[in-house]
């Protein structure tokens, strides 16, 4: 199988009352202790990824292995450009498109609005 054709968010339409997999989106080597995982919330703790979601937070690096386990520390890399007006998360965060984003096991790339893309690696 081609690694282009995994998309990693499949297992991750996840809540806390209700499990579909329970996995993230991760973009990382094979084995890797940290992950690169798009945030695009952070008022639902360990689930602060949804596939449904609009809103780009930033990069999350976790060392999170699965939502019910926590995360043990992470830094998030937020989409700004320029001076903040606050330093609420809220006026760093963007909106992107879920249906143009690739989520692959090595490559994650997203289009956000009105920034540009992001694209993700790890080599």
């Amino acid at each position: 199988m081609d690694v282009t054709q995994i998309d990693t968010r499949h297992g991750t339409n996840n809540q806390h009352s209700y499990s579909n997999g329970n996995t993230l989106p991760y973009t990382s080597v094979p084995w890797g202790m940290n992950h690169f995982v798009p945030q695009t919330t952070n008022n639902n703790g360990s689930w602060f990824f949804h596939p449904n979601d609009h809103t780009f937070q930033g990069f999350r690096l976790t060392h999170q292995p699965s939502p019910w386990m926590g995360d043990f520390s992470h830094f998030l890399l937020t989409p700004i450009s320029g001076p903040l007006a606050n330093y609420d998360l809220f006026f760093a965060q963007s909106s992107y498109r879920p249906n143009e984003a690739i989520f692959n096991p090595h490559y994650l790339k997203n289009q956000t609005t009105p920034l540009p893309n992001y694209k993700r690696t790890h080599t």
